[in-house]
């Protein structure tokens, strides 16, 4: 200002309209990009929870067929997705309960089964027992085997 007035002249300092719809363009490339990242860590904690889970599932499973060993071949083709009713009590029952608590709702394609096989270990008679949770969009791989 020079006597009162306005020199036309000079420019004032500030941001043009131009310059701010440019900085909230960065600022919402940037703000979509972070929630894009955020979503896949989502998925990702998702399906390695998931696993543990169903890691978690087979050892338990194994563990409790160390304990009934006599009644081995009973568990052998076991399917832990099948509709049939159980016994409360047994361990099908427990393992079917626990797998439907604790993993996704199954495909008609996903594996969940028990196999026990006769294999010779040194010339001895063995059983090994395989449980397999497998799902068809991979995001579960699960094959756990002991021989007893």
């Amino acid at each position: 200002m020079e006597n009162g007035r306005l020199n036309k002249n000079k420019y004032f300092s500030g941001f043009s309209l131009i310059e701010a719809l440019v900085t909230v363009v960065i600022f919402s490339l940037t703000f979509i990009a972070f929630m894009s990242f955020s979503s896949y860590g989502v998925k990702v904690t998702q399906s390695s929870q998931e696993r543990t889970n169903a890691n978690l599932i087979a050892n338990m499973i194994l563990e409790d067929i160390q304990i009934d060993i006599d009644n081995i071949d009973a568990y052998n083709n076991f399917n832990l997705n099948t509709n049939e009713t159980l016994d409360k009590s047994g361990n099908k029952y427990k393992w079917k309960s626990a797998i439907s608590t604790n993993l996704i709702t199954p495909t008609s394609n996903d594996t969940r089964k028990i196999i026990v096989s006769n294999i010779k270990i040194n010339n001895q008679d063995k059983k090994l027992v395989e449980v397999n949770i497998k799902s068809l969009n991979g995001s579960i791989n699960i094959n756990v085997t002991k021989v007893y």
